[in-house]
């Protein structure tokens, strides 16, 4: 992790992720990632949900994590005892990988209200 994403990625997150389908059926998600080093939770704005084609009346927040995590939309990230459904997972342009840079992916994530 390079220095200023590292000093940003305070929070520690997992992921949950559903087994593959048996007899028609799909069973509760199993323990996927854990210790994966995420930036705080934050509002998704609207016009980024617009760009994304995420049109839904829940509410959505981001975090970012850095190198090339296995996160995929239907995971469930857990942050503090909290799951959060992923809706969308992308590659975020920091770092430049091409330039020798680090890859640093973007997951979109629902915020559950009651």
């Amino acid at each position: 992790m390079t220095g200023s994403f590292g000093r940003m990625a305070t929070v520690t997150a997992s992921t949950l992720r559903p087994p593959a389908m048996a007899g028609g059926q799909r069973g509760a998600p199993q323990p996927y990632l854990s210790g994966l080093a995420v930036l705080p939770l934050m509002p998704l704005d609207a016009r980024t949900q617009m760009v994304m084609g995420l049109d839904t009346p829940v509410g959505l927040l981001q975090t970012f994590a850095q190198g090339d995590v296995d996160v995929r939309a239907g995971d469930v990230l857990v942050v503090g005892g909290v799951e959060y459904p992923v809706r969308w997972v992308g590659r975020w342009p920091w770092g430049y990988e091409g330039n020798g840079g680090t890859v640093t992916v973007q997951i979109v994530v629902e915020e559950v209200r009651l």
